[in-house]
């Protein structure tokens, strides 16, 4: 990696602070930015990281809940959902 340019970073780098932290103090360090500043951005960047993955999380929950409530059925093996009469497949309708 050469000073100035930003590559690839491996995912485990994205699931840890510490590491993450250390990687953004290495790379943006060459640049002249405090190292302090950095540190205060990384903390920052990370919490709302931390408030967008439970966002999705919670999202994603909702629409489970949707579906389950609709007599949907999610078909894991083709990733597509069909909308299934209840009797035909033994399930009671929530309506």
């Amino acid at each position: 990696m050469t000073a100035g340019t930003i590559g690839y970073t491996p995912e485990f780098v994205k699931k840890n602070e510490e590491i993450m932290t250390k990687r953004l103090v290495e790379e943006f360090g060459k640049l002249g930015i405090p190292e302090d500043e950095i540190r205060e951005a990384a903390h920052a960047g990370w919490l709302e990281m931390q408030k967008c993955r439970e966002d999705i999380q919670k999202k994603g929950e909702e629409t489970l809940e949707y579906l389950k409530k609709r007599c949907y059925i999610i078909d894991k093996r083709s990733a597509t959902d069909r909308r299934l009469g209840p009797r035909k497949y033994g399930l009671k309708n929530n309506r």
